[in-house]
């Protein structure tokens, strides 16, 4: 709850710096849902990038992430955005503002995407490198029952 309730602070000073800075074309291609939507899809790529190893990554079924967060992560260093998540980026990785923050969002991935994760979860989640993630996901996946 409090890595939702402080990603939500965070969406609250961003939205309306970004709907003044992108007035003519934002209200009219997007709604608020799906630029949060876009927000956090984005940092839960870059987060998987900070957490996880390159080896690991390439595990992943889903061969978009490098990616994505390779766009996101240009704009971060262009000043394009600025949620105030991200501090910075060093040789192409990113820097969090606390280290959780991007162990919340690797977990939220792994968690919306269960179902196609269960294999790295199982053979690789489990490893001591990986212990707050895994205990994220267990907390995110125990909240549903």
């Amino acid at each position: 709850m409090l890595y939702d309730f402080h990603i939500y602070k965070k969406w609250g000073i961003y939205l309306p710096v970004e709907k003044i800075s992108n007035r003519p074309h934002l209200n009219v291609l997007n709604d608020d849902t799906a630029l949060y939507d876009s927000l956090t899809d984005n940092h839960k790529a870059v987060a998987l990038m900070a957490i996880l190893s390159r080896h690991h990554l390439d595990k992943l079924i889903d061969k978009n992430i490098p990616k994505i967060a390779r766009n996101f992560l240009k704009k971060i260093s262009e000043g394009i955005e600025k949620t105030g998540i991200i501090t910075d980026v060093t040789k192409g990785r990113p820097v969090f503002q606390h280290r959780t923050c991007a162990e919340y969002f690797a977990a939220r991935w792994l968690c919306d995407n269960k179902l196609a994760s269960q294999t790295f979860l199982r053979d690789h989640i489990l490893v001591l490198g990986y212990g707050v993630v895994r205990e994220i996901v267990d907390t995110i996946l125990a909240s549903d029952n």
